[in-house]
């Protein structure tokens, strides 16, 4: 019966961890996804820079009080993910329809604010589980990493 309570217990925690986690493709894999394709989309890039600076903008408030020069510096960072990523959109969107700069440039504002709120409930959420928004979260340190990689090629 202690088995069985015991493997309950453990299977439950392991739905909430799981759950806890957007329901998106890892950042890892969509990078992969970039290098491997053929031809010149740019969605993918795009989307990379989006994620990008919806993470460096949750990292900035993160360690806005503790930290407020990195906190200015992920700041920035996010300013130049959304600028890559519009400069993109723009210039994949001259070729193929009239949409406006102004546009795009709030299409690009609005999925970079829905991202930063998923990197939020999941930093949220594993503060409420393990005591710390993102060091003992392999997953979202490893997205840290691959930002910081990216925000080298800017």
């Amino acid at each position: 019966m202690k088995k069985l309570l015991a493997s309950a217990v453990l299977l439950s925690f392991s739905i909430i961890a799981t759950a806890q986690k957007p329901d998106w493709v890892s950042l890892d894999e969509v990078i992969d996804q970039f290098a491997n394709q053929s031809g010149e989309d740019t969605s993918k890039l795009t989307y990379i820079y989006q994620r990008c600076a919806a993470l460096q903008m949750r990292l900035s408030t993160l360690i806005e009080e503790s930290e407020p020069e990195l906190s200015n510096a992920y700041l920035e960072l996010t300013s130049a993910f959304s600028k890559q990523a519009a400069m993109l959109r723009i210039s994949s969107a001259s070729d193929s329809s009239n949409e406006s700069v102004e546009r795009i440039s709030s299409t690009i504002l609005d999925v970079v604010t829905e991202l930063n709120t998923l990197y939020l409930t999941w930093a949220n959420n594993n503060y409420l589980m393990q005591g710390s928004y993102f060091e003992a979260d392999d997953d979202f340190h490893s997205e840290i990493i691959l930002c910081g990689e990216v925000a080298k090629t800017l």
